[in-house]
């Protein structure tokens, strides 16, 4: 049972999904803080709610690390929709 838990770790994908609006330098932090773990196998996903480009614009100098995916709602959007626009949800890992 050990071996088939590691071995699921070493191959699961986990979903950082950071909602936002208007605080791009709380963001930032979170997003740098994500992007630090040791597990390497994230993905981290900001969803901008924010009525102008100030994430976005902090964002850019990192926009390129491949973990790293920014979409910008053009509606505030709700956490419960968010989940359901990505398909998040519960898992189970065996």
């Amino acid at each position: 049972m050990e071996n088939k838990i590691h071995d699921i770790q070493d191959e699961l994908l986990i979903s950082i999904l950071i909602p936002t609006y208007n605080r791009p330098e709380k963001t930032l932090r979170a997003v740098y803080s994500a992007l630090q773990q040791n597990y390497s196998h994230i993905e981290v996903i900001v969803t901008d709610n924010s009525d102008n480009d100030q994430t976005k614009n902090l964002l850019e100098s990192i926009i390129s690390d491949k973990r790293l995916r920014y979409y910008k709602n053009e509606t505030n959007r709700s956490s419960k929709q968010l989940e359901e626009s990505f398909g998040f949800g519960k898992r189970r890992l065996y």
